[in-house]
């Protein structure tokens, strides 16, 4: 699927399980989307079990395909 097959596909979905249309789930997600660069994290940040709400500084707004890779973590695994 294309990029934007899946945010719309992905949006869907959420728009099912809340309460607002695909549409705006859509709009809302892409004006929200921000990134970090992966020079500006630090190994200690990305595998704190605590969530930093100093990262939101790091990061900044973007586009969807502005975005080359995405990682995410659990607070609660192992590292």
């Amino acid at each position: 699927a294309s990029r934007g097959e899946a945010v719309t596909t992905a949006a869907s979905i959420a728009a099912l399980i809340g309460s607002r249309s695909a549409e705006e789930v859509q709009q809302l997600a892409l004006q929200r989307l921000r990134a970090i660069r992966l020079d500006l994290i630090s190994y200690d940040e990305l595998t704190s079990p605590k969530p930093d709400p100093l990262l939101f500084e790091k990061s900044s707004r973007c586009q969807l395909g502005q975005i080359d890779a995405f990682i995410s973590h659990s607070w609660h695994d192992d590292p």
